[in-house]
């Protein structure tokens, strides 16, 4: 989420296509020599079940071709409760902040 989702949420651009997840997964396999091992299949799991958790955790729209990010609305009692507890990192990849 870090690294495609909140760099999607910060440039405004709300549609994730499967290049953005094959660049992400290029991205890993040239920092693991474990990763890029893995066959063309596993990424293509991969890449099904991410969309599959981020759609049903209410954070996109998932369609046959592309992601819609659906930008994440909190109440400022869970902002607060998440800062107090450390998971600011969380909270600024959900809500695409800096």
């Amino acid at each position: 989420m870090k690294e495609v989702y909140k760099e999607k949420l910060l440039l405004k651009d709300f549609i994730i296509t499967d290049k953005d997840f094959n660049v992400f997964f290029r991205r890993k396999a040239e920092q693991s020599e474990q990763i890029a091992e893995w066959k063309d299949y596993t990424f293509y799991k991969l890449k099904q079940v991410y969309k599959r958790v981020l759609c049903e955790a209410g954070f996109i729209k998932n369609s046959k071709k592309e992601v819609e990010i659906l930008p994440q609305i909190m109440e400022e009692e869970v902002v607060q409760h998440l800062k107090n507890i450390g998971d600011t990192p969380y909270l600024e990849v959900m809500l695409g902040e800096i």
